[in-house]
């Protein structure tokens, strides 16, 4: 799959599709994003996210909490289109921190 690192840089072991989770924090405001599609190595857990797709996924995050920073919760739904397959469905969830 292009952009999709295929060896781990840290320890050279053959890394494996799988979704992950990523949480950022801004302004007393956290926002966890699920199901996100990345490369990750089996023997450290060195996470490698693909350019087009942590473009998208930070994006997301800056704009819904642009939008949000005064709610206290609220979750979203995304899919990434690129990836055809309902393993990469997953929510964002913004609470206060």
């Amino acid at each position: 799959m292009k952009g999709f690192k295929k060896k781990c840089s840290e320890c050279g072991m053959e890394t494996k599709l799988q979704a992950i989770s990523l949480q950022v924090e801004r302004h007393g405001v956290k926002a966890t994003m699920t199901g996100i599609p990345a490369m990750v190595c089996p023997r450290c857990g060195e996470q490698y996210i693909p350019g087009e797709i942590a473009g998208k996924v930070i994006d997301l995050l800056h704009h819904i909490l642009d939008q949000t920073e005064s709610s206290i919760h609220q979750a979203y739904t995304w899919t990434e289109p690129a990836l055809a397959s309902p393993q990469f469905k997953g929510q964002l969830i913004l609470s206060l921190a």
